[in-house]
């Protein structure tokens, strides 16, 4: 399995202070099922995108890599939660805490959020 290579891309990329580049294309494009699947994999190691070969490739990694707009909503609340904290730390209204590595997490949400448009045209 490449989960440990890949998983070092990531962690080597944020480490230097840039996004991950696109994950790697995969030669499936005829199985939207198992290619969202192993692009959700992907999204769990930290990539935040993909590169496609085939447009039958777009719909799911769009689905992955797009946030919805409740969940642009909700990270737009947590940013707001933590701009009212009085510290650098604040809890959202589910009583989770709310720090500045989730603040980054909730601003690159936003921002993909708000490529939405370019995105999906």
């Amino acid at each position: 399995s490449l989960s440990f290579v890949r998983a070092q891309v990531v962690a080597a990329s944020v480490a230097a202070g840039i996004d991950p580049p696109p994950a790697a294309v995969s030669r499936n494009f005829r199985d939207a099922e198992a290619f969202e699947a192993d692009t959700r994999t992907l999204a769990g190691l930290g990539f935040v995108g993909r590169a496609c070969i085939h447009p039958a490739q777009l719909g799911p990694v769009r689905t992955v890599f797009v946030p919805s707009e409740s969940e642009v909503l909700e990270a737009e609340q947590l940013l707001a939660d933590l701009e009212r904290a009085t510290s650098g730390v604040a809890v959202d209204s589910k009583g989770f805490l709310i720090d500045e590595a989730v603040a980054r997490t909730a601003r690159r949400v936003v921002e993909r959020g708000a490529a939405r448009e370019t995105i999906n045209n």
